[in-house]
């Protein structure tokens, strides 16, 4: 708990978000690095607090869904993928003018070509 005050304490400043807002991005940021996953399910497994699973599930999806709002001024660089977004339909979507800046990790045996 004490690493949640302390990003809350170190976020307050930065953002000047309310208490129970700032509490969520600290539970958020410390259970991303503890879960190791950007899947919302899975990440909601690893808030350490006494809401449930599903509460923290729930909160996620609307943290997002209201993303924009949040950081108007955000400027996403590139959309990153890893492994499971490989695939012809997949690349060929990316390809689509106007393109989408993007960085994927393959596999060393994997082969791409245009």
């Amino acid at each position: 708990m004490n690493q949640i005050i302390l990003l809350r304490q170190t976020l307050k400043p930065l953002l000047g978000w309310h208490g129970a807002r700032l509490n969520f991005l600290a539970l958020f940021l410390i259970a991303l690095l503890r879960v190791k996953t950007i899947n919302l399910a899975e990440l909601a497994t690893g808030f350490r607090s006494n809401t449930k699973t599903e509460s923290n599930y729930k909160k996620l999806q609307r943290f997002f869904r209201s993303f924009y709002s949040i950081f108007p001024d955000a400027k996403v660089a590139y959309l990153a993928g890893d492994r499971e977004f490989i695939g012809k339909a997949w690349l060929s979507y990316l390809l689509i003018e106007p393109t989408i800046p993007f960085r994927l990790r393959i596999r060393e045996s994997d082969a791409v070509w245009s």
